[in-house]
């Protein structure tokens, strides 16, 4: 029995890899690295799609579901609080600021609270006021280990922003022509997908004078298939 184990342990990156290849469940992916630092090691060497996600109820239970088999999964703090999900990260809302939690190594990220936006009206007796709303988290997206991006909402407006982990503010947002339905990052560019099935690409660069991420161009173009 002893020299079975053995021989299991030192088995080869390529056997290893036919077997993670059929894994398409992450929790799946963890669980056979953590058989030992053998197999955690040829895990970490091997190619491998983007696994399936984990799908969440937003039913206050904390209960998330692994697919391709349905298994329910609860991960320890995980509660009512999450607003989003980006690849691993939940995404908290906390008193003042957004807390993103990877539940499968416990690594942690802070980025700032959703931003605030100051319009000025007119009140009943003619004096103009500042009205403040915050902005709703719609989507959040870990672009990079130094990029991030977030869909926010303002009743009817939606909001694009930038901001890089551990950022004290978001970077300018910028306010979308239209009712956007979702985000996504490919390539070096930000792509919103309106309710219309119209797709925007959104160019990224950086600040020269303090490196924060930022929206290139004034005026959004429309993205070709």
């Amino acid at each position: 029995m002893k020299g079975a184990l053995s021989s299991w342990s030192g088995i080869p990156v390529e056997l290893a890899g036919l077997v993670v290849h059929h894994l398409h469940a992450h929790v799946d992916r963890v669980r056979f690295a953590a058989v030992c630092k053998q197999w955690r090691s040829a895990a970490q060497q091997i190619a491998l799609p983007p696994p399936l996600p984990l799908l969440a109820l937003k039913d206050g239970s904390g209960t998330f579901y692994s697919m391709p088999r349905g298994e329910p999964l609860r991960f320890p703090g995980c509660d009512d609080d999450i607003v989003t999900a980006s690849g691993n990260w939940l995404v908290y809302n906390r008193l003042h600021c957004l807390l993103l939690v990877d539940p499968f190594c416990g690594a942690t990220m802070t980025l700032p609270s959703p931003p605030i936006i100051y319009c000025p009206y007119n009140s009943d007796d003619g004096d103009e006021v500042d009205y403040s709303t915050i902005f709703v988290l719609v989507k959040l997206i870990v672009c990079s280990p130094h990029l991030i991006a977030a869909l926010f909402q303002d009743g009817s407006a939606f909001w694009v922003a930038l901001s890089r982990p551990g950022a004290s503010s978001w970077s300018v947002a910028r306010k979308l022509p239209m009712w956007i339905f979702d985000i996504a990052f490919y390539k070096e560019k930000l792509y919103a997908v309106s309710g219309w099935q119209d797709l925007l690409a959104l160019d990224i660069s950086v600040d020269d004078n303090n490196g924060d991420p930022q929206v290139a161009q004034k005026n959004f173009r429309w993205a070709h298939p």
